[in-house]
């Protein structure tokens, strides 16, 4: 999770691994009322594999959609069902 000063800098720390997945805290906290309904969109930063990234999220039933790529990372919004 990255704060606001970071995700508006538009910072991608490189992961451990090949992939991973950056969130603005905020946003998250947000998009999620406190019984866990998915309420409004959340913007994830992705590195690596972005498809993969996608079909993890549905497995759990969650909607995401590609909102661009550049050579950094990939930019998804998971999206309210």
């Amino acid at each position: 999770m990255l704060d606001a000063h970071e995700w508006k800098s538009g910072v991608v720390p490189t992961p451990s691994q090949h992939n991973g997945f950056y969130v603005e805290k905020t946003a998250l906290n947000v998009a999620f009322a406190q019984d866990g309904r998915h309420l409004h969109p959340v913007t994830f930063r992705v590195v690596g594999d972005a498809d993969r990234f996608m079909h993890v999220m549905a497995e759990y039933g969650l909607c995401t959609r590609r909102q661009g790529s550049t050579s950094a990372c990939h930019t998804i919004a998971l999206e309210p069902a």
